[in-house]
């Protein structure tokens, strides 16, 4: 029984280490969601100071117009692929939270294992007293 033991408490600190191991990638996908969100607030509020520029002078000469129509461009861009990784981070988070729930249970099954092994230890414990002690019973009424 000593083997099964040490083998599951083995197994039991897998278990933990794994564990912290997922938490810690899902704060950290977490943190990463939530910058990449500010910046892409950043963004719309930049693009949307654009939309309302209007030149001092009541016109715009072309070049300024193309200027900050390129620039909207490149802000579209760079949102619809930030919204891109929004979604992709939500996907690795839902996965990352997956693994957590299974790690959870599993540790969850270990400790049961852990207080299901001591409980039979205790159990071997009592009938191996209870032997020694008929033994000696045994013993005494012999004499």
């Amino acid at each position: 029984m000593g083997s099964k033991g040490f083998r599951l408490e083995g197994l039991r600190r897998l278990h933990q280490q794994r564990l912290q191991y997922e938490r810690l990638l899902l704060q950290q996908l977490h943190g990463y969601q939530q910058r990449t969100q500010e910046e892409l607030e950043q963004l719309q509020q930049h693009l949307q100071a654009l939309c309302k520029q209007r030149p001092e002078g009541g016109t715009i000469a072309a070049q300024e117009l193309q200027q900050v129509w390129f620039r909207r461009q490149v802000l579209e861009l760079q949102m619809q692929h930030h919204h891109e990784q929004q979604q992709q981070l939500r996907e690795m988070e839902a996965a990352q939270r997956s693994r957590v729930q299974q790690a959870l249970q599993e540790e969850r099954i270990l400790e049961l294992l852990k207080q299901r092994y001591v409980q039979l230890q205790q159990t071997e414990e009592r009938r191996h007293e209870q032997r020694m002690l008929d033994e000696l019973a045994q013993r005494r009424r012999e004499r």
